[in-house]
């Protein structure tokens, strides 16, 4: 499953509506219960457990890419 299609799947939004500047100021329904959701799916996904500074920093999906990329899983 692609990044953009993990986003899609639990903030309810199409899949190509999606960016890396999509962040919870432009994304509908991205609120803080859904940012937990997010996490919890990308490591479940991808295999890893984030760090704090990694969480803290992962504030839009291009956040998250480069974040998973740094660990070498995407």
């Amino acid at each position: 499953m692609t990044l953009e299609a993990l986003f899609a799947k639990v903030l309810r939004v199409p899949e190509d509506t999606l960016s890396d500047a999509s962040s919870p100021e432009n994304v509908p329904g991205w609120d803080s219960l859904q940012g937990m959701y997010l996490l919890l799916a990308m490591q479940q996904a991808y295999g890893v457990a984030f760090t704090l500074e990694e969480v803290e920093g992962m504030v839009s999906l291009g956040d998250a890419r480069r974040v998973l990329a740094a660990r070498e899983v995407l």
